[in-house]
């Protein structure tokens, strides 16, 4: 569960390209071990303690609820208010829709849950739910980046890159943009590295896509390899 939670946390913060500082991540971890060391440590001894199970079981239950409004606090203003910054619109709609569909299957757990009160059968919804609520996502998310990552990695000789811009007309502009896509940069990142505005990147790349009749960053990457082949 502590994984799930900093690793929940981990992609909002990745997504709106940033990253979870060292401090962050060892109090997190040390915090929420602690606590769950402690409720481990204290169980055998809840007989002797004279503790009613039930008082035990809610405090549980609010420990957790505690806990996962603290990681969609620090999600969601990842996603809706520290995203700002991101100024390619498609990756900031993405964003968006991310944090939709994580948000209405949160919704969804808190419905069922609230209705198990008074009808025992939607426990069984809640508890898949509960589960199974971040599959649907991080499904959406890997076909994502299918489409729009390309691994930071040096897959692109001299000669082969030479014959893949003598083959589609490339341009010396163009073929910079080119190295820097196959080397995983985003079109911020490259804006800022060649002294070019964003809009600029953006209307390069939408010519290379053009000119090699590729839909995406990847589908360009895997045709820049075959001339590895060739």
């Amino acid at each position: 569960m502590i994984t799930a939670w900093y690793l929940f946390i981990k992609i909002s913060f990745e997504l709106i390209e940033k990253n979870i500082s060292l401090q962050f991540t060892m109090w997190f971890f040390i915090i929420l071990l602690f606590l769950f060391l402690v409720f481990g440590f204290l169980v055998p001894y809840i007989d002797y303690f004279m503790v009613d199970q039930n008082q035990i079981n809610t405090h549980v239950f609010l420990i957790f609820v505690v806990i996962e409004l603290l990681t969609l606090t620090i999600v969601f203003a990842n996603y809706f208010v520290f995203s700002k910054h991101i100024k390619d619109k498609y990756t900031l709609k993405f964003i968006k829709f991310f944090a939709g569909i994580n948000a209405l299957l949160y919704l969804l757990s808190v419905i069922f849950l609230v209705m198990s009160e008074k009808n025992i059968q939607f426990m069984s919804g809640y508890t898949m739910l509960y589960f199974f609520k971040d599959i649907i996502p991080l499904l959406i998310l890997n076909q994502y980046l299918k489409k729009n990552y390309v691994h930071p990695a040096n897959i692109v000789t001299d000669n082969s890159r030479d014959s893949f811009v003598e083959k589609f007309n490339i341009s010396k502009r163009e073929s910079e943009i080119v190295d820097e896509i196959i080397k995983g940069r985003s079109n911020k990142e490259i804006s800022e590295l060649l002294f070019i505005s964003l809009q600029t990147v953006k209307d390069h790349t939408h010519n290379i896509f053009l000119k090699t009749e590729v839909k995406n960053r990847v589908q360009l990457a895997n045709l820049i390899r075959q001339f590895n082949n060739k």
